[in-house]
C-alpha cells in the first residue's frame, strides 16, 4: 500500500476514509452495483470496460493492451452503457467525443500551445466511430504509440509532436475493423436476448411507477481521484502460458494476446494499489485475485479458443453456418441464409474468418455451373474456459495448447479427471455459464456480507469536515483495517 500520496504525509479526515474505501476487499463488486443503477445487468460488460479504463493507471503496460470497441446492434445501449461505466471514473481521466475526423490527433492537444498535456494516462471515448476514421493510418498509429506528425502549413513543413498514447474505447454498431486494428483493438459485444431486454422494460417501468431519479454517488469518483499510475510485477507470471492456447492460424495473435492479458492482470493490481505490496524496486505485486479479474475480462473479449477478436457480424455468421446441415457451401448457397449483410460483405467476412483459422476453405466441381467454385465449411471446436487461480495450481498438467494440438487423445486420457474436465471441457456447444466472481472460492462474501451496508459508508463522507489533522497510530491502525 503507498505510504503517502502525492509526497503528503497528514491526510484530511475525508482522505483518511477514502483510502479506507480503497482498501475494501470489494471494491469492485461496490462500483459494479454502483453502475447497475443506471446499467441493467451487464455485468462482465461493466468489469471489461472498468479493467480496461483502469489501464491508464499502469506504466510498464503496452500501449494497445487496454483498447476496447464495444459492438453492439443500434438500440442494445452500447453507448449508454460505456458512458455511464466511464461517469464513476474522475472527469480529468477521460474524454469524450461523438465525431471525430481522420487527422484530429495531429493538431489535437499541439504541445506548442499546451506544454503539459500527455495522453499517458488518460482515456478516449469516441461514441459510434465510423469505419474510415477507425482504419485510417493516424489512428492506426494514435492508437499504438505516440508519434510526430509532418504537415504543411504555408508550404512549410511542419513538425507537430503528439505526446502520449490514450486507452481508447470506442462505440460503433457497423464498422468492420481491419486486421491491423484488430490486433490493436479487444472487442466486447453486449448480451442482444430477449430476457436482457425483458430486464431493460422492467427497470424502466420500475423507475417510472416510483419516479425515483439514480444519481452515482459522488464519492465514488473522488476516492478514485486517490489513484496513482504504478509499475505492476506478476510473480505468477510463468504460470500463465498454459492457458493461451496455439494453432497454426492463431499463434502470431497470442503474442499480443499474452501481453494482454499480463496487461489486464496489472490494471486490476493498479486498482487494488492500496491493497498490493510494493516491493524494493518500486513495483506493486499482482495477486492471485487480479488474475482472477483479468480472467473475466478475457472471456469476455473471447468468442473462441484462439481468443481471436470478433465483430458481433462475423460471430453472427459463424453461428448461422455452425447452424447449417454438416457439409460445404459456396458464398452462393450461404447467401440464402446470411441474410442481414449484402453479398459483397459476406465475401469479405469470409475471407477474414478464413485467415482467423474458424473456417475450412476448399474448392469443389460444382455440376450446376460446369466449373470450380470455393466452398466453406465449418470445422467444430472445442470451447476452451480459462481455469481460475486456485484451479490452475490444482491441475499443473491442464494444458489448452494440448486440448488444441490433439483433442481426441487428450479428452480420452482425461475423461476421467473431473478437474481437467470443469477447466477444459471437450464440447462444441457453448452452454457453460461463466462466472463473474472476481474473488477465489475461499475469498467469497459471508452470507451476511452486504453492498447496500458497505454503500452507506461512503454515504457518510457527504457531511465529514475537510480539516487536515494528523493521524494517531490508533487512527490509522481503526482505518487501515475496515
Amino acid at each position: 500500500m503507498p505510504q503517502n500520496i502525492d509526497g503528503k504525509l497528514e491526510y484530511s479526515e475525508r482522505e483518511k476514509e477514502y483510502m479506507a474505501f480503497l482498501k475494501n476487499p470489494y471494491l469492485e463488486d461496490l462500483l459494479v452495483k454502483e453502475i447497475q443503477k443506471q446499467v441493467v445487468r451487464e455485468t462482465d460488460t461493466i468489469k471489461t470496460i472498468l479493467l480496461c479504463a483502469n489501464g491508464r493507471l499502469v506504466e510498464n503496460a503496452s500501449k494497445t493492451s487496454f483498447n476496447l470497441i464495444i459492438n453492439s446492434s443500434s438500440g442494445a445501449g452500447k453507448d449508454w452503457i460505456t458512458e455511464h461505466t466511464l461517469e464513476i471514473i474522475p472527469k480529468k481521466d477521460w474524454v469524450k467525443r461523438t465525431r471525430i475526423s481522420e487527422m484530429v490527433f495531429t493538431y489535437w492537444h499541439n504541445p506548442k500551445y499546451e506544454p503539459e498535456w500527455t495522453w499517458d494516462g488518460k482515456i478516449f471515448y469516441n461514441e459510434d466511430i465510423n469505419n474510415s476514421v477507425l482504419n485510417s493510418d493516424v489512428f492506426k498509429v494514435m492508437s499504438s504509440t505516440g508519434s510526430t506528425a509532418t504537415v504543411l502549413v504555408k508550404q512549410k513543413p511542419i513538425d507537430i509532436e503528439i505526446r502520449g498514447t490514450p486507452v481508447m474505447i470506442l462505440t460503433t454498431e457497423s464498422a468492420s475493423p481491419s486486421r491491423e486494428i484488430t490486433r490493436r483493438f479487444s472487442i466486447v459485444n453486449l448480451d442482444e436476448t430477449i430476457d436482457q431486454s425483458s430486464a431493460i422494460m422492467d427497470k424502466k417501468l420500475e423507475l417510472a411507477k416510483t419516479g425515483e431519479k439514480l444519481e452515482y454517488e459522488q464519492e465514488f469518483t473522488k476516492a478514485l481521484e486517490l489513484l496513482q499510475r504504478v509499475k505492476v510485477k506478476i510473480p505468477f507470471a510463468d504460470m500463465i502460458k498454459k492457458v493461451i492456447p496455439l494453432n497454426k492460424a492463431s499463434h502470431i495473435l497470442m503474442r499480443t494476446h499474452i501481453e494482454r492479458f499480463l496487461d489486464f492482470i496489472k490494471a486490476s493490481c493498479a486498482f487494488y494499489q492500496f491493497q498490493r505490496k510494493l516491493d524494493t524496486d518500486g513495483y506493486y505485486l499482482a495477486q492471485p485475485e487480479d488474475y482472477d479479474n483479468a480472467r473475466i475480462a478475457l472471456q469476455k473479449i473471447t468468442s473462441n479458443p484462439f481468443m481471436i477478436p470478433l465483430t458481433k457480424t462475423e460471430q453472427k455468421i459463424i453461428d448461422t453456418i455452425k447452424g447449417l446441415p454438416q457439409g460445404r457451401y459456396s458464398a452462393k448457397d450461404l447467401e440464402k441464409y446470411v441474410t442481414f449483410v449484402t453479398d459483397r460483405t459476406l465475401l469479405r467476412k469470409l475471407k477474414k474468418i478464413v485467415g482467423y483459422g474458424l473456417l475450412k476453405i476448399d474448392s469443389e466441381y460444382r455440376e450446376d455451373v460446369k466449373r470450380y467454385v470455393i466452398v466453406y465449411e465449418y470445422e467444430p471446436f472445442i470451447n476452451i474456459r480459462i481455469p481460475k487461480y486456485e484451479e490452475l495450481l490444482k491441475n499443473d498438467n491442464c494444458d489448452a495448447n494440448d486440448i488444441i494440438d490433439n483433442c481426441d487423445k487428450v479428452v480420452a486420457e482425461r475423461q476421467n479427471c473431473h478437474n481437467c474436465h470443469d477447466i477444459l471441457q471437450p464440447t462444441t456447444d457453448n452452454k457453460e455459464k461463466i462466472s463473474t466472481n472476481t474473488l477465489p472460492d475461499n475469498d467469497k462474501p459471508s452470507s451476511d456480507y452486504d453492498l447496500d451496508k458497505e454503500l452507506k459508508k461512503i454515504e457518510k463522507l457527504k457531511d465529514k469536515p475537510t480539516d487536515v489533522v494528523k493521524e494517531t497510530p490508533e487512527e490509522k491502525a481503526n482505518w487501515e483495517t475496515i
